[in-house]
């Protein structure tokens, strides 16, 4: 059999052999290292802002507004701001986006101002990750090839993880150090380190005569059938994860009895179980094979945490149940390695900010869902229904696989 090779931007050759071979492309390090960095920026100024906030105010409601305004441009907004990756080069379009971030926490650091004025800049920063986070994985194709993008994609996702909890100790670590303002002035530091990464990539040569074409992106999703299947899963698969996580912090609080270590603690179950499936799962193979991966993941999740929540099990089994749900999540990586390896180049940047978007959307339907449910019933039950969709949707995507229907 012969042995395929992927040949980068920066002409590294490599085999495929191991998930690790994108690594030795030096254009994907780079991409990879400017993610790590800007993503802990990220997270760690929205901690820096929300404790900014409570110490201005004292209101948790405010405070926590600060993530949503941040989060809020990925929806609607973002998929216009995506598409800039479209028309300009990628690279330069990252650059933009990490100094005009690191501006904007600057001032925020600098100026006393008035609390709107403060969440406005939150938002405004937030609109600069739609066409960072479309650019960026616009790129990996270009950068790795076909035959090594699931790889890249699964390196991608658990750097992506890493940085979320690296950001969240580094935020509240330094506000507790130099205070908020003075982790804002760090997290800046961040940004202009990633675009400093960024900035040695070579770049490609951009567009500005395409004008956005959201609706041509919005079409190729609906028409191609391996996309919209991908999207429809993972979408579902986050909607009810999402729903269980969503009800963490309170089910260890009011279900567990847990202080705020344990609450702490569980929480990282989540991301643990995230980056350790994401290192576990098969990142290549044809439509079909990724199919019944993206089947295979939430089934085993549903399979370690519906047990735990149905039974009201505590302790180490507690535990257990939301690292399970984490598991869930790693449905990203075959679902996304099938749809983004058939994404046509002059529409990848938009393409990617729509699935952006579905994604953000159904963490946020299904955050909203399970603190209903919990309102309505009970934490429990709320947990045990997010649990069991996740094994149902899983049981039902790796029977039609396995039948040929895709």
């Amino acid at each position: 059999m012969s042995q395929q090779t992927s040949h980068s931007g920066g002409g590294d050759v490599v085999t495929p052999h191991s998930r690790w071979a994108p690594i030795r492309i030096s254009g994907f390090r780079l991409l990879l290292s400017a993610q790590l960095v800007s993503e802990i920026g990220d997270w760690s100024a929205r901690v820096a802002l929300q404790l900014l906030v409570q110490q201005r105010t004292g209101n948790a409601a405010l405070s926590a507004l600060v993530i949503a305004v941040s989060l809020a441009p990925l929806i609607g907004f973002g998929q216009v701001f995506a598409s800039i990756g479209d028309r300009f080069p990628r690279r330069s379009v990252l650059i933009v986006s990490d100094l005009s971030r690191a501006v904007i926490f600057v001032s925020i650091a600098t100026v006393e101002l008035p609390v709107p004025v403060i969440l406005g800049l939150a938002f405004l920063a937030g609109c600069f990750d739609p066409p960072f986070e479309a650019s960026r994985s616009a790129l990996i194709p270009q950068l790795v090839g076909t035959a090594l993008y699931g790889h890249a994609l699964a390196l991608s996702a658990y750097v992506s993880n890493l940085g979320l909890l690296s950001g969240y100790v580094l935020g509240g670590g330094l506000s507790g150090w130099l205070g908020p303002r003075g982790a804002l002035f760090v997290n800046a530091a961040t940004f202009l380190l990633s675009s400093l990464l960024v900035s040695r990539l070579r770049n490609e040569p951009g567009n500005p005569s395409r004008r956005p074409d959201v609706r041509a992106a919005m079409r190729f999703v609906v028409s191609d059938r391996v996309v919209l299947v991908s999207v429809l899963i993972y979408g579902l698969v986050a909607f009810f994860a999402m729903s269980v996580e969503g009800i963490a912090a309170p089910y260890a609080v009011d279900a567990l009895a847990l202080r705020e270590a344990g609450v702490g603690l569980l929480l990282a179950m989540v991301p643990l179980g995230t980056i350790l499936a994401t290192l576990a799962i098969r990142a290549d193979g044809s439509d079909l094979e990724l199919l019944r991966i993206s089947g295979a993941v939430p089934l085993i999740a549903g399979g370690l945490s519906l047990p735990v929540f149905a039974a009201g099990l505590e302790g180490v089994a507690a535990y257990l149940g939301f690292f399970g749900i984490g598991v869930g999540f790693a449905a990203a990586i075959p679902t996304n390695t099938a749809a983004g390896r058939r994404i046509p180049d002059e529409i990848r940047a938009s393409t990617f900010g729509i699935l952006q978007g579905v994604v953000v959307g159904a963490h946020a339907l299904g955050a909203a869902f399970g603190g209903l449910v919990a309102t309505w019933v009970t934490l429990r039950f709320a947990a045990t229904l997010g649990a069991a969709f996740l094994s149902g949707i899983g049981l039902i995507v790796l029977v039609l696989s396995l039948i040929h229907i895709s």
